[in-house]
């Protein structure tokens, strides 16, 4: 075999392996790239999933956020109610019709509160903060169902109430803001 035979088998030779090596790297960029298409499919899944936890999340923080303001004020005007009973008298306000509305009014919040904390505990239950579901039975015991004759009770068993409201909200709005700060 003449050196030039030589050059050509040898030159096919390189070629073959030169070939074959980038066939190899073509099927192991191709597996490569299958499993960071898998890979990213999966994190899309995630954050997909993740956005739309923390969407709930949001929606249920404001429904919390809405029921909670919602007793707040419906216990201010209450308490309004049995501040002017103290201011006025219990007497003209016999006279006025004033007292009827008071009961109405009271059995009303009691009404709506009980219902609203039936709400609020399982909104508590599913988001699982222990503190957020300490402060909605700690409002629950603080239920004003007591209220009596005396508008001095009343107004401090409203207090009582309004705190913890106000403790409930204050701590629904630290977790909105971590929310919405992860958003």
């Amino acid at each position: 075999m003449d050196s030039q035979a030589l050059g050509i088998v040898a030159t096919i030779i390189i070629n073959s392996v030169a070939i074959g090596w980038t066939i190899r790297e073509t099927f192991v960029r191709h597996g490569q790239t299958k499993e960071l298409q898998e890979s990213n499919a999966k994190l899309q899944s995630e954050v997909h999933r993740l956005s739309v936890h923390l969407n709930q999340e949001i929606v249920r923080l404001n429904r919390l956020n809405e029921l909670t303001r919602d007793m707040y004020v419906n216990c201010a005007r209450l308490n309004h109610q049995f501040s002017l009973r103290r201011k006025v008298g219990v007497d003209d306000i016999k006279l006025g019709g004033l007292e009827n509305k008071s009961v109405d009014e009271v059995a009303e919040f009691l009404i709506s509160v009980r219902g609203s904390i039936i709400e609020m505990r399982a909104i508590a239950n599913v988001i699982g903060d222990p503190e957020l579901q300490s402060l909605v039975e700690q409002m629950r015991s603080h239920i004003p169902v007591e209220m009596a004759e005396d508008p001095d009770k009343s107004s401090k068993l409203l207090d009582e109430f309004g705190k913890s409201a106000t403790e409930l909200l204050e701590k629904v709005y630290r977790l909105l803001q971590a929310a919405t700060a992860a958003a």
